[in-house]
């Protein structure tokens, strides 16, 4: 049995938990938490369909433009002797657990794998103060696992073989998110067309995530500016965060009544949003992959994605499903989203090219990947 360390319940990991069981993989995953405290899923959300526990503990945040902290967790090293794992894998360096884990396999000779998703954009100075106990950790593994191509760059980075690196690309159900595009999302596309007073000469530009500094909402909001005087463009912002009421007040200095705020959705509800959406922008400052990415590109939609995001490198190809932008360049921005809404054949073509690119991205390819651990 492979016991997997997992910071806390999220929807995206836990299907590819479940995948992982149903495809015969023999897992447990001790949890280190609830979800967190800056998200607003709860646990009753998640379907469990493989063996689990929550470890009891604490965490400390601490302050910076990423919501950083570290897990410290109780009874990690009798559950782990009770069990007697095969294999150990932990996701992420940010908790105890992670050195309790290595010590406990060192000591009793158990494989030990890091799954890490982390790139060389992620800058903080707890980051600077803990990369020599992150790049000892990386060398003295086992094996590990990164979650793209990106994420492969910085554990050579840190340190790692290569030959010790394993790809598994992060991932969402691609066979419910591209089912209910063609279905329930496209009959829900006219009603909320509709809702948004939208006509079908309109375009309308989707933002999902949270509304924090390093999602880059404020480049959003200025690109919104330069077209506030093209009534056929229409923003939809949707998710919750500390920014939230400094972007209510921007909206309302600048006159911005094309852009429009909706608060937390259900990841079952986006799949509507995305196909009532023309195209769809994520503008981060700091984005391990922008998972997001993943659900437009189900729903064929052109993305126009940060450079600094990890999934940019993997799922973007300029110029064929959309391009990849820097937020920094707001001109370069605005000239990239003309090229793609100027006509009705160009989003098409744009958003197919993303249907036929996500595809290849999905839980069956990271499980022959996972299988070889």
């Amino acid at each position: 049995m492979i016991v997997i360390l997992q910071h806390s319940l999220n929807p995206y990991k836990t299907e590819l938990f479940n995948a992982m069981a149903k495809a015969g993989m023999s897992i447990k995953v001790y949890y280190l938490a609830q979800p967190a405290q800056n998200r607003r899923w709860q646990q009753k959300d998640f379907q469990l369909n493989f063996p689990h526990l929550f470890l009891k503990g604490f965490k400390i945040y601490f302050p910076g433009v990423h919501h950083n902290y570290f897990h410290f967790s109780k009874g990690l090293w009798q559950q782990l002797k009770k069990d007697q794992p095969t294999k150990i894998i932990t996701i992420s360096w940010n908790h105890s657990a992670t050195f309790q884990a290595w010590f406990y396999a060192k000591l009793n000779k158990t494989p030990f794998w890091l799954w890490s998703q982390s790139t060389s954009y992620e800058t903080s100075w707890q980051r600077t103060l803990t990369k020599p106990l992150i790049k000892f950790l990386v060398k003295s593994v086992d094996g590990l696992i990164a979650g793209g191509t990106r994420a492969k760059d910085y554990l050579i980075e840190l340190g790692a073989t290569p030959k010790k690196i394993l790809v598994s690309y992060n991932t969402v159900d691609n066979d419910f998110f591209i089912n209910q595009a063609k279905k329930q999302a496209q009959k829900q596309r006219k009603t909320l067309r509709k809702k948004f007073r939208l006509s079908n000469q309109d375009r309308l530009v989707l933002y999902v995530g949270r509304f924090s500094l390093e999602k880059g909402i404020f480049p959003l909001l200025e690109l919104a500016k330069q077209f506030k005087n093209k009534q056929h463009l229409h923003w939809l912002l949707i998710g919750y965060g500390p920014l939230e009421a400094q972007i209510k007040e921007f909206i309302k200095t600048h006159q911005l009544s094309q852009v429009n705020l909706l608060g937390f959705v259900a990841n079952q509800e986006l799949i509507n949003y995305y196909a009532t959406a023309d195209v769809f922008l994520l503008p981060s400052w700091q984005e391990n992959w922008g998972i997001v990415v993943n659900e437009a590109m189900c729903a064929a939609k052109p993305v126009l994605v940060s450079k600094y995001a990890g999934c940019s490198v993997d799922l973007v190809k300029d110029g064929v499903n959309g391009y990849v932008i820097d937020p920094a360049d707001i001109l370069d921005l605005k000239t990239k989203l003309i090229k793609l809404i100027k006509n009705q054949q160009q989003l098409v073509k744009s958003g197919q090219a993303s249907l036929a690119i996500i595809k290849k991205f999905n839980y069956q390819n990271n499980i022959q990947v996972l299988k070889q651990i």
